[in-house]
């Protein structure tokens, strides 16, 4: 009698174990690449809108400082120039969504940045929507404060966020 040679059953169910088993850990480790990427994307993009920023609020500073604080005039026409963005209080649908995160801190003057004020600012990239996170800044001016912990800061928040993490801070050190 012939011998028939193929594969056994128990040898094809080891098989198929070992394939779910590979298939498994390539599967976590994609994920976890993917979410890194998404974590580092985020947090480029806000240390990129910090960045552009940062130099408008020192160059704000250096101005404000030629004028007295009791023009308020003057000192509004120069929020006005250099600290970019939209009043948040002006877009009360984006006020909301912000004022549900709780991450608004003392002292901070925020501002809505939308899709096309990105772009001027050179960061034709970076989308603000409500599907990738509406991107929100908020300022401190050495005129604002007396208290150096919160003076001449830019926030930057992207209400999207990560895992529950919506600053540029609180991203970083995930």
């Amino acid at each position: 009698m012939k011998k028939n040679k193929g594969i056994t059953l128990i040898s094809l169910a080891i098989m198929i174990v070992i394939l779910v088993i590979l298939a498994s850990v390539t599967m976590y480790y994609g994920n976890s690449i993917i979410s890194e990427s998404k974590i580092q994307d985020l947090s480029t993009n806000m240390l990129l809108i910090q960045a552009e920023l940062k130099g408008n609020l020192e160059q704000y500073n250096f101005e404000v400082q030629s004028i007295k604080p009791e023009d308020t005039a003057a000192i509004d026409e120069l929020k006005a120039k250099y600290l970019i963005g939209k009043k948040l209080s002006e877009n009360p649908e984006i006020e909301q969504i912000f004022n549900n995160l709780g991450v608004q801190e003392y002292g901070y003057e925020y501002y809505f940045l939308d899709t096309e004020t990105l772009s001027s600012l050179g960061l034709s990239d970076v989308e603000s929507s409500e599907e990738t996170g509406y991107y929100i800044v908020g300022y401190t001016t050495d005129s604002d404060t007396s208290d150096e912990e919160y003076s001449s800061k830019v926030q930057v928040i992207n209400t999207k966020g990560y895992q529950n993490n919506y600053t540029i801070d609180s991203i970083q050190n995930i």
